[in-house]
């Protein structure tokens, strides 16, 4: 085995390796993303007595929604990839869409946690303030569903951070290059079209020195 072929068994171990991680954050987000959906409905339940903002903004669900789409492309991504010796255009794009995602969430993630801030602060402001009557009639399912919201858009956040990180760090051995990457590749097709002349030159050479000798 030449040193190509040590090279592309490594990258091929840590691809397997990265889709491994990658199959166990995408369940995970799964699983959390349902958690968040259960979590605005029955925010939502709490607020349907006195439908005021931020309550009724259902963020949780929507959060939901988005990360269990991205653990779906997640696991399709594993699913192909995870059995393939080459990464083929199709386990490439599910990728490309996770990764998207993953960067779109770690912003409304961060929103969203906003949100659900605001809705705790109106529940603790004085009584006869105007914004602690929208935490009416039912402060206490209120308060408590935004912390719980609060709870979740944080762990969507790290699962979200997770996700870019497999992209980076495993992106290489997916195909994905940078510059300095196809820099590399240039030179060393280069240096192997030299090689391949000089062997050619080489050969020419001998055929002229045995023809002169005959």
């Amino acid at each position: 085995m030449n040193q190509t072929e040590v090279d592309k068994e490594a990258l091929r171990q840590k691809r397997l390796l990265g889709f491994q991680k990658l199959r166990s954050v995408s369940f995970l987000q799964i699983v959390f993303g349902m958690i968040s959906v259960i979590i605005g409905a029955i925010a939502l339940y709490f607020t349907s007595a006195n439908l005021a903002l931020p309550y009724t903004a259902a963020v949780p669900v929507w959060m939901g929604i988005l990360v269990i789409l991205c653990g779906i492309l997640g696991l399709l991504a594993d699913k192909n990839g995870g059995t393939e010796t080459e990464v083929s255009i199709k386990t490439k794009s599910f990728v490309i869409c996770y990764f998207v995602i993953c960067l779109i969430m770690i912003t409304f993630c961060i929103l969203g946690a906003l949100v659900e801030i605001v809705g705790i602060v109106f529940c603790t402001q004085a009584v006869t303030t105007e914004v602690y009557q929208l935490c009416l009639p039912n402060r206490t399912g209120n308060l408590t569903m935004a912390v719980f919201g609060m709870i979740i858009m944080f762990v969507l956040f790290i699962f979200s951070i997770m996700g870019t990180c497999f992209f980076c760090l495993y992106g290489r051995s997916l195909g994905f290059k940078n510059r300095y990457d196809y820099a590399i590749e240039r030179g060393y097709e280069m240096a192997q079209m030299q090689q391949r002349k000089q062997q050619q030159q080489q050969v020419q050479d001998g055929g002229y020195t045995n023809w002169g000798k005959s």
